[in-house]
């Protein structure tokens, strides 16, 4: 990379968190259609392809996170069953946010892949199809 390109990338990224503290409800979703809208104009419809085949990522990142929450579900009814053996699993109030927080940071993912999706299959419908 250049110098010129070094700076361009620093104030994007400057303008992207600006964009997220702007509105930080967004999360991660909001700082790549930021992101995504700026940079359209100069994406080919090679790029916008290769974008879209990434965010069908959503689908695996989905279901591993329902793998895992059916898992932790499995666990707290261990211990909260009858005959539950006491293993420790989320017995402390200081286990349970960061689990929460795990799965928050795993949705912001999944909803910034889906945004993702949806604005460039609509910028490639606007460039006459998606194929």
């Amino acid at each position: 990379m250049n110098a010129r390109s070094d700076l361009h990338l620093a104030a994007l990224a400057e303008a992207a968190g600006a964009a997220y503290a702007k509105d930080s409800c967004e999360g991660l979703s909001g700082v790549i259609g930021y992101l995504l809208q700026k940079a359209a104009p100069n994406l080919s419809r090679a790029d916008l392809l290769a974008l879209r085949e990434e965010c069908f990522e959503a689908e695996d990142i989905a279901s591993r996170a329902a793998r895992v929450a059916s898992g932790v579900a499995c666990l707290v009814m261990t211990d909260a069953g009858p005959h539950g053996g006491h293993a420790g699993n989320f017995q402390s109030g200081h286990d349970v946010p960061e689990l929460l927080l795990h799965f928050a940071g795993t949705f912001d993912h999944l909803a910034a892949l889906s945004r993702l999706g949806a604005e460039v299959a609509s910028l490639l419908d606007a460039e006459g199809g998606a194929a």
